[in-house]
C-alpha cells in the first residue's frame, strides 16, 4: 500500500468523533480536503482494524419515505452512485483551480 499523506491520517484518527457528531462522509471529505473515495476506503480500513462491521461505520440510508415512490432500488443508488461522482468531480475541478490560481 502507498504512503498515505497527512490530511489522511488525520482524518482517520478522528473519523469516529466525527461519525459519532454524525457527518457525512462527503462533509468528512471536505473538512480534509480529501477526495470521498479515500474516506470510504480508510472506513473499510478501520473496520478491519477494529472489528467493527463497516455498515456501522457509514452513513445509514435515508428513511423510505425520502424517496420518490416511482423510484426503485436500482434507480435510487445510481442516484446515489451519480452524486458521489459529481461531488469527486467537483472536488477535483476546485484543486486545479486552486493549482492554476497559483502559478499566475
Amino acid at each position: 500500500m502507498g504512503r498515505k499523506n497527512l490530511r489522511t491520517l488525520e482524518m482517520k484518527e478522528n473519523f469516529l468523533q466525527h461519525r459519532e457528531d454524525k457527518k457525512s462522509i462527503s462533509e468528512i471529505a471536505q473538512i480534509y480536503n480529501l477526495c470521498p473515495d479515500t474516506v470510504y476506503k480508510t472506513a473499510r480500513e478501520i473496520s478491519k482494524e477494529t472489528g467493527i462491521p463497516l455498515e456501522e461505520l457509514l452513513p445509514q440510508p435515508h428513511s423510505k419515505h425520502s424517496q420518490h415512490p416511482k423510484r426503485g432500488k436500482k434507480e435510487v443508488a445510481e442516484y446515489e452512485e451519480v452524486k458521489s461522482m459529481i461531488t469527486v468531480g467537483k472536488q477535483k475541478a476546485d484543486r486545479l483551480l486552486t493549482k492554476l490560481s497559483q502559478i499566475n
